[in-house]
């Protein structure tokens, strides 16, 4: 069950990743091209991009995490192999801890920006939703390091 909630949640954000790269720089090399061609352009795109990219970081980071591909500092399992497994473990575990405070300060901050109403300057975006992206952005951390903890210790059993 957690295998195949686990791939959808994998494909969308590889499909999210997509949409975020190519969205972002089609929409800033046209921005610049009216910049430099027509001496004016787009406000939007400074916005879009940069939410975008925020975006593009967290789902990366869950990507970084599904294909084990975070920094490490593994050289005590390294020269020790019988402790990979405890430092994998500790790793997680300290790893899960910030993403539980990720989630709980971003959902924190998100609440306070839906009760001022606040939205962004040239899209008219709503910035609860852009902060959104914090609180979601941890809740794929945390999915991840739990299927990654429970991977390591049915490994170990």
């Amino acid at each position: 069950m957690l295998s195949r909630i686990e791939k959808w949640i994998s494909a969308g954000e590889e499909c999210v990743l997509f949409v975020s790269i190519v969205s972002s720089l089609c929409l800033v090399f046209v921005n610049i091209t009216l910049r430099y061609l027509f001496g004016g352009g787009y406000s939007f795109v400074d916005e879009y991009a940069r939410y975008s990219m925020i975006l593009l970081v967290y789902a990366g980071v869950s990507q970084a995490i599904k294909k084990d591909g975070m920094i490490k500092v593994d050289i005590l399992s390294h020269y020790l192999p019988r402790t990979k497994i405890a430092f994998d473990l500790a790793s997680n575990l300290v790893s899960l801890a910030v993403a539980v405070i990720l989630v709980w300060a971003g959902l924190q901050f998100t609440t306070w920006q839906y009760s001022t109403g606040q939205t962004s300057v040239a899209m008219d975006l709503p910035l609860w939703i852009a902060y959104a992206i914090v609180p979601m952005g941890g809740l794929l951390m945390i999915l991840r390091y739990t299927v990654s903890t429970v991977t390591i210790l049915r490994k170990r059993g």
